[in-house]
């Protein structure tokens, strides 16, 4: 793995990742991603695997969205590029400092996912997060539909720690939740 030029060391929410042996890229998010992020946050073949997205966002609302994320110190996000395209986002939310845990979430645009790209993304961000931010635990919270996602986390080395029933209502129905963790 090699750092960009201009990046400090430690665990430098601005430090951009890049892997010399692959196309893919992993930097900071910026409020300039925000019509990179309007590609897929509207899009239900994307969003529809996550709970916390309920309604169709506006630009401004994105706009926001990111601007709270980048003034958050319990968020670490990275945009995800393959090549010079943009692929999605990675990211670390609700981090309890205290205990070095946060929950995982990863995005790719449609035309990235099944391609492997979900593995080597989350290697290189767990390794980011491990090594330079000290975290402890990262886990994550994954409906019992998306065996895609169950089958990346399980590959990278998270473990299944149990099943939350009925845990988010969407699209008229209450959905079971699958949680995964590595330490």
């Amino acid at each position: 793995m090699a750092w960009n030029d201009n990046a400090e060391e430690g665990g430098d929410k601005n430090r951009a990742m890049t892997e010399s042996s692959g196309p893919i890229v992993l930097r900071p998010l910026a409020l300039a991603d925000v019509d990179n992020l309007m590609t897929w946050v509207n899009e239900p073949a994307v969003i529809g695997k996550f709970a916390t997205f309920y309604d169709m966002r506006t630009r401004e609302e994105e706009e926001a969205y990111v601007r709270s994320v980048l003034n958050s110190k319990n968020d670490i996000v990275y945009s995800i590029e393959c090549g010079n395209t943009y692929a999605g986002q990675v990211g670390l939310h609700e981090i309890e400092r205290r205990n070095n845990k946060g929950r995982l979430a990863l995005v790719l645009k449609k035309d990235f996912q099944g391609h492997g790209y979900g593995e080597r993304v989350l290697e290189k961000f767990l390794r980011e997060l491990f090594d330079n931010y000290g975290m402890h635990k990262v886990w994550a919270v994954i409906g019992v539909a998306n065996q895609r996602m169950q089958h990346v986390c399980e590959k990278v080395g998270f473990q299944y720690e149990g099943m939350a029933r009925e845990e988010y209502f969407r699209d008229g129905r209450y959905h079971d939740m699958t949680r995964w963790s590595i330490l």
